[in-house]
């Protein structure tokens, strides 16, 4: 079955500095993911609704460490970096709106 696979970061300001941390997620897409693949790009605001899921792996330096992904249900892109055209987000607007049935319930090991 076709899925994606892609990485964010989210920026969570803390305190009365607004010192910024940030955490980084994968995210996964079951349904229409060739569809993801080929409109996602780096510095797209996304707006994503699905579950936490975690996620073991192996690090480079031989450590096990386990992160969380999310298993997308629903998404919208919400905006693009500055310099790019806003109407590519209504023309290409691609929310699930669906509970994907296909999730298989071990997700592939592939380090990405």
């Amino acid at each position: 079955k076709p899925y994606t696979k892609a990485r964010i970061a989210v920026n969570t300001f803390m305190g009365e500095d607004n010192e910024v941390q940030t955490d980084f997620y994968s995210l996964t897409w079951f349904f229409n993911a060739e569809q993801v693949a080929h409109r996602f790009e780096k510095g797209d605001r996304l707006y994503i609704e699905g579950h936490f899921r975690p996620e073991h792996y192996v690090a480079h330096n031989g450590e096990n460490r386990m992160s969380l992904g999310v298993i997308v249900r629903d998404h919208n892109f919400i905006s693009k970096p500055k310099g790019r055209a806003q109407a590519e987000d209504q023309d290409h607007n691609m929310g699930t709106s669906a509970e994907p049935t296909d999730i298989p319930a071990q997700e592939p090991d592939e380090e990405y």
